[in-house]
């Protein structure tokens, strides 16, 4: 193979990219790209958001200080994520070592211990995804690691592994061949290895030693992805250095309860030792712990692959240590020729179909492209893989280099260099090309490219690859407890490597007990001839005036005859079109709002402007404009309302109906405008929904219509479906959670929810929002928010309340003692201020970011018309766990209040955290599990309790009232080089007054 003429600084056989400073001739040129985000998806975690990012740990134990890098998602392990050092695939090099002690101050709020095991319901028999885990009682050697020169773990796992292969004694070969590495700092054997030096730390003499380890050039190629520096084999020196002993009898003494300080190092070792093979077979997800695999992948649109694997974690409950073992997605880059990927990720079948007028495209490619690991095809020999670090804005033929040395320096393209250097002509000579190398100076062209293998894609999702996620990934109980089984086979069959442990891992899942709670009897709108009650009337009516239903399978039929409990009154409204009248013909919007009125008035709503006014705006622009012809056209009363005499204000306007062709166009435009600056409700509707006339959405929206504009869709009386709250007193709801600023942005700020019930049904709510700082998970200003609140149910019930019931959403078991001496101490000077010190206080925390799953046992449960089941396989709404697989002292309960949609249910994961009314199990879950009915926007039961609910989509809201900013600063020509940086949500405008009093947000 022939070399092109010599340039300085250039791999021998690349192109040259010519910096802007080495030349002044026309040619374009490429500057240097800002960091991407390391923020990684997970499918289990996906669609709610990848919002909570911190370490867990056991709460008033000891927590083991992890670095900011390993803070990632993950909420599931009951306090022991933060043991998963072995997890972290990074750059971090800083230690993680584990450090005898509890350290941590105790919390001065009294944690409550579980009360008691809940009785209420039918007991059934479950099958979890759990295997016991037994240990041997021995002391565990552990040691420090440092590998130079290099900062990768996938360097520092394939350094250990030559190192354990040395040769050496057969009783130090058996030993070192039972060592388990996390990739960083820690590696542990079950017997002493022996090390030849000494060294003195800190007055202290610890053991330790040097070797020197080769690996071959193409093993560093593989887990770097590029090559290295210098060609050959890469030396690395390997330090080794005893830190300590664990003994395992602390941990067996405190999962008897013998001890009550928690012996997290035990723990830790348990889980390095665990990942250590499935990190040998598979792809490792780098921060927790799943591990992935090409087989069985599934394509999704945007050039993109779904990866199965599975996720596995140790937790320990009263008198054993479980094995957590589950399913697992994430994506990975699409392998291939590189121009399919890229035609792909522009939703194209060929690369010929994609145009490349638009500079926005190619910054939203290269984004999605930088650090990708690719191998040239045009040549056999010398060095093959580089990361793209840019997309060039030109194309082949006008991208150039610099050919020669000195004054004899000539430009050519690139397509004309490849042309007469390798005498390769072109296919594809209009695309842009790849940029690789530190000073971007490798050029190549696309077609030239292969995207490898195996390279996980840590970028955000769109809606539809989301919907694609969920879709590939929902499986039916049966078939996901058949992939766990068999996830166990494939990670966790070296029994060798377990009995060097002495390690005994059950082969079946654990079975455990749980009950079926009974679902609560629901009210809704009275026969005609009964007395009903009024919008805003507290008194609740005569029991036997009511319509009343006890759900079926966690639902009730907003299609059938039932009306809701009180139907809402609309006058003053329209309907703004975002589209073409020739796509949305008016016809066709007209017999939308028909049927949408009847659907309404069959529910027991009254609709008293059977016609309101149709306007059409662009689909984009003029959103503001829209709405205000809409909202003024729905101030000009028809005939009828004319004849009446009835004249409206602004103010007086109820609701415009926006029909949108797209959530992403102007969904947030329209509620930013609306909810902030003009103050109708808003109710957005697909138009691809409308178009269909469908029965179903339409219900939907209606739930939805209802109490927007005051209604109530239904309820339970608190004095026969409610009595597990004990005591009568006046009782209020709270709900709060905190959303962060999504990956791949900068400056954002995290936005603070907190909602509270207004009236005794705890069906309607109210709603507080603060800004705080960048991804801070305590609420700063809960007080004020609580005050805030606190004041608008005085309003309502003229009392402040007596008892406050708090869920709070979206806290990692690891900041539950912050929570609990920040959160709830805020909330109590709250009700310090307003005058009632002594309300009782009951705070939950709830989580859905976790892996446990419960399935039925079938064999002879099911008695006649008492099932187990519903036809998917899924356990029955109403199901609870508290034993078993829960914390060891705390007082926590699995819940599953829903109705399995598509693939195998979760359960939602309740921590009492802190509870002056003295719950008993049996009253608190009874009580979350009705609740769980009154979600307005849903006639089913739904998965977390609402207040918690309505938190998040309050939170949601409000990042549509921060006015979107993006910029990339730098003149134009950076903006053509540099993708434009997202802005994060730094302030957010505040809700109408009018507004504030409705629950805007459902």
């Amino acid at each position: 193979m022939s070399q092109r003429p010599s340039t300085s600084g250039l791999h021998p056989d690349a192109p040259e990219f010519i910096p802007a400073s080495a030349t002044t001739t026309p040619p374009p040129v490429i500057a240097a790209h800002a960091e991407r985000s390391d923020d990684l998806i997970d499918f289990d975690d996906h669609i709610l958001q990848q919002q909570h990012q911190q370490q867990q740990a056991w709460p008033e134990l000891s927590v083991l200080p992890l670095n900011r890098a390993s803070q990632k998602k993950n909420h599931d392990t009951l306090g022991f994520e933060f043991m998963r050092i072995s997890g972290k695939d990074s750059k971090d090099r800083r230690s993680t070592r584990p450090k005898e002690g509890n350290s941590r101050a105790p919390c001065p709020l009294p944690r409550p211990s579980r009360p008691n095991v809940g009785q209420r319901g039918r007991l059934i028999t479950l099958k979890a995804n759990f295997y016991r885990l037994k240990f041997p009682d021995i002391r565990i050697h552990h040691y420090d690691v440092e590998v130079h020169p290099n900062e990768m773990a996938q360097i520092n796992r394939k350094v250990m592994e030559v190192w354990k292969r040395l040769p050496r004694s057969p009783k130090q070969a058996a030993i070192a061949a039972a060592a388990v590495y996390d990739g960083r700092k820690n590696l542990f054997m079950p017997q002493a290895f022996p090390l030849t030096s000494e060294t003195t730390i800190r007055g202290k003499t610890r053991a330790e030693q040097t070797f020197e380890i080769d690996l071959p050039e193409e093993e560093v190629v593989e887990a770097m992805g590029a090559h290295p520096t210098a060609h050959g084999p890469q030396r690395y020196k390997l330090r080794i250095r005893k830190v300590s002993e664990i003994d395992m009898e602390r941990l067996h003494k405190f999962l008897a309860g013998v001890t009550a300080e928690f012996p997290r190092e035990t723990v830790m070792v348990l889980e390095v030792m665990l990942r250590h093979k499935p990190t040998l077979l598979l792809e490792s997800g780098g921060t927790g712990g799943g591990f992935y695999t090409p087989q069985g992948a599934s394509n999704i649109r945007g050039g993109l692959a779904i990866h199965p694997g599975w996720y596995q974690s140790i937790r320990p409950t009263a008198g054993q240590l479980l094995f957590n073992l589950d399913l697992s997605a994430t994506t990975f880059y699409q392998t291939g020729p590189l121009v399919a990927v890229v035609a792909r990720f522009f939703q194209r079948d060929a690369i010929e179909q994609v145009r490349w007028d638009n500079d926005r495209d190619i910054q939203r490619l290269d984004k999605f492209l930088r650090d990708v690991s690719i191998e040239i095809t045009y040549r056999p020999t010398g060095r093959r893989r580089y990361k793209i670090r840019a997309i060039t804005p030109k194309s082949a033929i006008h991208t150039y280099i610099a050919v020669g040395q000195g004054t004899s320096i000539s430009y050519v393209s690139v397509q004309q260099y490849f042309r007469e250097q390798y005498n390769i002509r072109l296919q594809f000579p209009h695309l842009p090309c790849v940029a690789s190398g530190a000073q971007l100076d490798i050029i190549i062209p696309m077609e030239l490219c292969r995207v490898r293998e195996n390279q996980r894609h840590t970028g955000r999702l769109n809606e539809r690859q989301a919907a694609d996620m969920i879709r590939i990934t929902a499986l039916l109980p049966r078939n996901r407890s058949m992939r766990i089984e068999n996830g166990k086979q494939i990670m966790h069959s070296d029994e060798a490597h377990l009995a060097a442990w002495g390690v005994e891992l059950e082969p079946q899942m654990m079975e455990i007990p749980g009950r079926i709670l009974p679902p609560p009897q629901l009210s809704f709108q009275a026969f005609p001839e009964s007395p009903v009650l009024t919008l805003g009337q507290e008194r609740l009516e005569d029991i036997h005036t009511r319509v009343t239903e006890i759900p079926d399978t966690g639902t009730w039929k907003v299609e059938g005859p039932l009306k809701f409990a009180e139907g809402a009154s609309l006058r003053y409204w329209s309907v703004a079109v975002f589209g073409d009248q020739r796509e949305l013909p008016v016809e066709t919007i007209q017999a939308f709002v028909l049927m949408l009125i009847s659907a309404m008035e069959d529910k027991g709503m009254t609709i008293h402007n059977q016609r309101p006014d149709i306007v059409y705006g662009p689909v984009k622009a003029e959103v503001a404009a829209t709405l205000r012809l809409a909202a003024e056209r729905a101030r000009y009363t028809s005939g009828i309302f004319a004849d009446e005499g009835v004249t409206a204000t602004a103010a007086d306007v109820q609701l415009v109906i926006c029909i949108i062709t797209h959530k992403h166009t102007v969904y947030n435009d329209i509620k930013r405008i609306a909810e902030t600056e003009m103050g109708p409700m808003t109710q957005c509707a697909m138009s691809r929904q409308a178009m269909k006339l469908d029965a179903g959405y339409i219900g939907n929206l209606i739930l939805k219509l209802n109490v927007k504009l005051g209604g109530t869709n239904v309820y339970m009386d608190p004095t026969d479906q409610l009595t597990c709250l004990g005591e009568p007193m006046s009782t209020m709801l709270f709900g709060a959670d905190v959303t962060h600023p999504p990956p791949g942005t900068v400056e954002g700020r995290s936005i603070a929810a907190v909602v509270a019930s207004m009236d005794a049904r705890f069906c309607e709510y109210r709603a507080s929002i603060r800004i705080q700082g960048s991804r801070q998970e305590i609420i700063t200003d809960l007080c004020v928010m609580a005050c805030e609140l606190l004041d608008l149910f005085y309003e309502r019930a003229m009392c402040y309340p007596k008892r406050v019931v708090f869920y709070r959403d979206g806290v990692s078991e690891g900041q539950f003692s912050e929570v609990a001496i920040q959160e709830i101490l805020a909330l109590k000077k709250a009700l310090e201020i307003k005058g009632v010190p002594d309300a009782k206080v009951t705070f939950l925390v709830v989580n859905k970011r976790h892996h446990t799953r419960v399935f039925p046992v079938d064999e002879g449960q099911a008695a006649a018309g008492n099932p187990i089941m519903d036809p998917k396989g899924n356990v029955l709404p109403g199901t609870v766990v508290d034993s078993d697989i829960c914390h060891p002292h705390d007082f926590d309960f699995y819940l599953t209040s829903h109705a399995g949609l598509q693939g195998t249910s979760k359960p939602a994961h309740y921590h009492v955290l802190y509870d002056e009314t003295h719950f008993a199990a049996d009253d608190i879950q009874e009580f979350t599990y009705r609740l769980c009915y009154l979600f307005a926007r849903s006639s089913r039961a739904v998965s977390i309790v609402p207040p918690a609910y309505y938190a998040h989509l309050v939170a949601a809201r409000a990042r549509c009232h921060a006015a979107s900013a993006e910029t990339s600063g730098g003149g134009e020509g950076d903006q053509r080089r540099k993708p434009r940086r997202k802005i994060g949500v730094l302030e957010i405008a505040k809700v109408s007054e009018a507004l504030q009093k409705k629950m805007y947000f459902t």
